[in-house]
């Protein structure tokens, strides 16, 4: 799910289109019709011999949205930026291997959280004002993060960048609830209930949007919210039990898969 050839016309990339699969069904289904859906979202990453290579992974996620849920999106505050760019797109059908302009990937991306960013933060403002709260949203009023991952010192710089944006808006205020975001969701339901997470959801070509979750204030036994946290409570062993291979091996591997691609 790339960018076509033509220039005007294009398929963003699959990360983006995850994002979309999850949130319009959320916007579509009123919780007084007690309706759910089901969205699938699954990526392959594969890049040919080289530095963007030990970037490439596989995973896939399903997810049900419906009423009563314990990770509430707060409407009417997404922030989006679009533009067009070719960081990374796949011009050539007989390869599933992209062209992929790091350098400038890694701008396209830091910018787009820029304005997705002051975006978001403009209508959470406006969200206070009319409730008569003249009080700044900073990052201090997100008690998790969780970004579109390339690689992980991405994360690192994204946080920074945000931290740096608010400086530039409201001066030198310590943000450091801000770090917890790097926690992931190794907590316990009552440490998670009431909380906002922040996401931000990025595809080349490009187009990316900074939205936010609430987590439900019910972490009693048998809640919503303490069923989805045990449910996870295992992917750390999940995660270890994955099978580790030389680069040799792999290597291997993707030489075949070449040799059998569209045959």
């Amino acid at each position: 799910m790339q960018r076509l050839l033509a220039p005007v016309r294009r398929v963003l990339q699959v990360s983006r289109v995850m994002q979309e699969a999850s949130l319009t069904p959320a916007h579509l289904l009123p919780a007084a019709q007690q309706r759910y859906a089901l969205v699938v979202c699954g990526d392959i990453a594969v890049y040919p011999s080289g530095n963007a290579r030990p970037t490439g992974g596989a995973g896939a996620v399903a997810m049900l949205i419906g009423p009563k849920a314990p990770l509430v999106l707060e409407q009417g505050l997404r922030g989006t930026h679009m533009e067009n760019a070719y960081d990374f797109y796949k011009p050539n059908l007989s390869s599933e291997y992209p062209l992929v302009d790091g350098k400038l990937s890694i701008q396209c991306y830091l910018r787009a959280l820029d304005k997705c960013y002051a975006a978001y933060r403009r209508k959470i403002q406006n969200q206070r004002k009319q409730a008569g709260d003249d009080r700044p949203f900073t990052l201090d009023d997100v008690q998790y993060m969780i970004f579109h991952t390339p690689f992980c010192k991405m994360v690192q710089k994204s946080l920074a960048r945000l931290m740096f944006n608010d400086f530039l808006s409201s001066g030198g205020d310590s943000q450091t609830s801000a770090y917890k975001g790097l926690e992931a969701f190794s907590h316990s339901a009552q440490e998670l209930a009431g909380s906002r997470i922040g996401a931000f959801s990025y595809g080349s070509g490009l187009a990316a949007s900074f939205f936010s979750f609430r987590v439900s204030e019910d972490a009693s036994p048998g809640s919503p919210l303490e069923k989805l946290v045990s449910s996870i409570s295992d992917l750390p062993q999940r995660l270890d039990s994955r099978k580790r291979m030389s680069p040799e091996e792999f290597t291997e591997i993707m030489n075949q898969r070449e040799q059998f691609y569209h045959k």
